[in-house]
């Protein structure tokens, strides 16, 4: 991607779209923010509790804490605790069926975007869009980067990407 020189924009994967969406919410000078298979944005209580001991282990190593910790910091790290909202251009690509993030916390995310967006939902896909991948991490990256040309018609709301016939 040929990128425009003094546009900048941060892509959050997985719990890190918390990191990126909270960013957005307090720099001014970014162009876009965007999340991919972001996870724990909302209602971060109700989801944990429905994680697998595995996956708890694996988000204590990556918060660098306990397993009893981990509510807590996921509780801080969610952009549900954020005061402000996103009011610059908002970019999210999750699975149909993201544990991480349902699809029924969309209407949570809306209600704190002030600028355009594009909720790309992939139809049949869970939190890793395993068969989809490379096609929504090229449309995401395709549209961050029609954001930084001022072309905002690419962010189409929310819209369910169809799997293709194989």
């Amino acid at each position: 991607h040929e990128f425009s020189i003094g546009k900048i924009g941060i892509l959050g994967i997985g719990t890190s779209a918390n990191y990126a969406f909270r960013a957005g919410m307090k720099i001014d000078s970014l162009s876009v923010v965007a999340g991919f298979e972001g996870g724990f944005l909302f209602r971060v209580r109700e989801i944990l509790a429905e994680q697998s001991s595995m996956r708890l282990k694996k988000l204590a190593k990556m918060l660098n804490c306990e397993k009893d910790q981990v509510l807590e910091n996921l509780v801080e790290l969610s952009i549900e605790s954020q005061k402000e909202k996103l009011g610059i251009p908002a970019i999210l690509s999750v699975g149909e069926y993201d544990d991480l993030f349902p699809n029924n916390h969309v209407s949570n995310l809306l209600n704190l975007l002030e600028s355009d967006f594009s909720i790309n939902l992939y139809e049949d896909e869970g939190h890793v869009l395993g068969k989809v991948v490379s096609e929504s991490m090229m449309t995401t990256l395709d549209q961050i980067e029609e954001c930084f040309q001022g072309n905002f018609s690419n962010l189409k709301g929310l819209q369910i990407v169809k799997k293709r016939n194989q």
